[in-house]
């Protein structure tokens, strides 16, 4: 102890026993050793063996006694800054004169150098007066360094006893209040650190503010440019949707067209049936006049039975066409944007066929009607002159023409047609449905898409934001950043995940080191847990790849996120596993694996204050809860009697 507490220097001393004498005064060692590798696997916890009323009394007296101690701590205090103010005032002085000797000293080597030089310079001359003020001069500086000498001695003793005096105090309360004092100052230092982190945070949040607005801006105009999309890819569906119909319109009018080719040549076979019976008609005209006349009555009915056929035949044939034209007529109304140059040519050709056909009926019409007057009468002489066997080969040819015409003209196929077109009619109208419901079907879907991608917007600005505050305060001013890979389609290609530590530039996340993507994946969670709080989280050593530091901010971090979930975090370090409201250690012995389960903080609390109630813990209640732990560790381990293998290393759960 004298030499650690020496009056000129102090030191570090080790003594035989063990016994460490720091240089600012504690005293560390001794104490009984720990025994280990002797885990009971058949723990039970201590339950308290006394009353809880007894305790109340011996508990109010430490209360008194911690009162007591404080406020001597607080007297001492005052002491010590008193003391402290008091040594600074003597260093202050003790310089001061120390500055006045070296001058005095000074000065005496100059005034002793003076004295050679006069006494070399006026050796031959007469210099007793001279030499007695220099003398004088020299008694008088010898004076005053004596009584300087004196002065500092005097301050040395006073800085020694004080010295002494500022030992013994912090001999004192070393073992509580230096340790305090030092949590104080530290806690200074980080609040100051932290007040700098903040405005840096500030500065930072604000030049992060306009961006975000830029960013906010940007998106709108993306939204906008999406919404455009939308509407192209809307518009771009109809257009295809009217081009199907077109097809299956051009389709239709395809058939129709071929149709119409059939009806026409059937037309022209008419025509040309038409024209051979005409031709036969005026070849009769040139028989013989006799013979004409003797068969004239007979001729006229035949030719007026012929003419009737044959004009409601045409009659027929045209109001068939008519109709056709009209049907052709309103399909080309239908389809009139999307028929091309031939289409129109092919109907004109249709309309003018059927307009000669028409004017060709309407001309034997009016020849019929002018031939069919009123029935000639013929005397009974006039009638015995007819052949019959001549009027009936007449009317067998007649007959047989007449059956050629309705052989060659097939009606079913205008029927078929009309079945076709009452069939196109209907398909069109299912098709119109159809496509009524797609365009509803898609508008609703394309509803659905801007709905999906404004939530996921709205929830991915949250999260944006909470992540950056998440990161900064897990890293202490750093900065995080999450971006859309494309902006117009966020479902396509994803998100980009940027962070920016302490210190450092911006870079991908997975450029960082391990702990700082830690860091950011933690970030990350406790973002979403901001967006949408999860009541479970299991997460297996995260603090695997960070310091000591980084462990207890995480640890702290999980703390205050642990009341509104439950966080079961499998660790080896201390500094995670000290914060736990219960601790489960995994061990392995003889390759059987056990598990020792301990209580919650007040359990273990109370069985502290019940098994060793004569031992008072001063400090925060991290600090007792740590020193609790390793009482009730120690406790465990010497009541331990089974002679067990050494555990392997403990898995600790929180």
């Amino acid at each position: 102890m004298r030499i650690s507490f020496g009056a000129n220097k102090r030191f570090r001393v080790i003594t035989k026993n063990g016994e460490a004498v720091d240089i600012s005064g504690t005293l560390t060692g001794g104490g009984n050793a720990v025994r280990r590798g002797r885990i009971n696997t058949n723990v039970q916890v201590m339950a308290a063996t006394e009353n809880h009323e007894d305790l109340i009394p011996r508990i109010n007296e430490k209360k008194i006694l911690l009162d007591e101690i404080r406020a001597e701590i607080l007297s001492l205090r005052n002491t010590v800054e008193i003391k402290s103010r008091q040594f600074d005032q003597a260093k202050i002085e003790f310089r001061r004169c120390s500055q006045t000797i070296e001058q005095s000293k000074s000065e005496l080597k100059t005034a002793e150098n003076t004295v050679k030089e006069l006494t070399q310079k006026f050796a031959e001359t007469n210099v007793k007066e001279e030499l007695k003020k220099v003398r004088e001069k020299i008694e008088q500086l010898e004076e005053k360094r004596n009584n300087m000498t004196e002065a500092a001695e005097k301050v040395k003793r006073d800085f020694d006893e004080i010295s002494r005096k500022i030992d013994a105090i912090y001999e004192e309360i070393s073992g509580t209040l230096k340790k305090e004092v030092d949590e104080k100052k530290s806690r200074q230092t980080e609040i100051e650190g932290n007040i700098k982190t903040l405005r840096t945070a500030a500065s930072k949040a604000e030049i992060d503010l306009k961006k975000s607005n830029e960013k906010l801006e940007n998106m709108q105009k993306a939204r906008e440019t999406e919404k455009i999309k939308d509407r192209l890819e809307a518009d771009q569906a109809v257009i295809d949707g009217i081009n199907e119909k077109e097809v299956g319109l051009k389709r239709e009018i395809a058939n129709g067209n071929d149709e119409i080719a059939k009806l026409k040549d059937e037309v022209k076979h008419v025509e040309a049936k038409f024209a051979e019976i005409t031709t036969k008609i005026e070849k009769l005209k040139t028989y013989d006049i006799k013979e004409i006349l003797a068969d004239k009555t007979l001729e006229k009915d035949k030719k007026t039975a012929s003419k009737k056929k044959k004009k409601n035949t045409k009659t027929a044939t045209t109001a068939i066409f008519c109709e056709l034209n009209e049907n052709s007529d309103e399909s080309d109304l239908s389809s009139s944007d999307s028929e091309d140059d031939n289409e129109e040519e092919d109907k004109r050709e249709v309309r003018s066929t059927t307009s000669a056909a028409s004017s060709k009926a309407k001309a034997a019409a009016d020849s019929n009607d002018e031939n069919s007057g009123i029935l000639p009468t013929y005397s009974a002489e006039e009638i015995a002159e007819f052949d019959s066997n001549e009027i009936q080969c007449q009317l067998n040819i007649v007959e047989n023409e007449r059956a050629g015409i309705e052989v060659a003209m097939n009606l079913n196929l205008i029927e078929e047609y009309r079945t076709k077109l009452r069939e196109c009619k209907k398909e069109g109208q299912i098709l119109k449905e159809i496509t009524a419901k797609r365009d509803k079907i898609r508008n609703r879907l394309g509803e659905l898409k801007r709905l999906r991608v404004e939530e996921f917007m709205e929830g991915f600005t949250e999260i944006a934001i909470s992540l950056k505050e998440q990161y900064q305060k897990l890293t202490m001013g750093g900065d995080a950043d999450l971006e859309l890979v494309d902006p117009m389609d966020p479902y396509s290609e994803g998100i980009k995940f940027c962070v920016r530590p302490k210190g450092k530039g911006w870079r991908p996340m997975n450029l960082t080191s391990g702990g700082e993507k830690t860091l950011s994946s933690l970030s990350l969670v406790f973002a979403l847990h901001h967006f949408r709080p999860t009541p479970f989280y299991v997460m297996d050593e995260i603090d695997a790849a960070l310091d000591a530091r980084n462990v207890m901010l995480i640890a702290h971090f999980v703390k205050e996120r642990a009341e509104t979930a439950q966080f079961i975090i499998i660790s080896l370090r201390e500094q995670m596993f000290n914060l736990a409201d219960r601790l489960i250690g995994i061990f392995k012995v003889n390759d059987c694996t056990q598990n020792v389960v301990t209580p919650g903080l007040e359990c273990i609390e109370d069985a502290a204050a019940a098994t060793e109630s004569h031992e008072f813990i001063i400090g925060t209640d991290a600090e007792k809860e740590s020193v609790i732990r390793n009482k009730l560790r120690r406790r465990l381990e010497e009541d331990e009697t089974d002679n067990v293998a050494a555990p392997k290393r403990a898995r600790k759960v929180m």
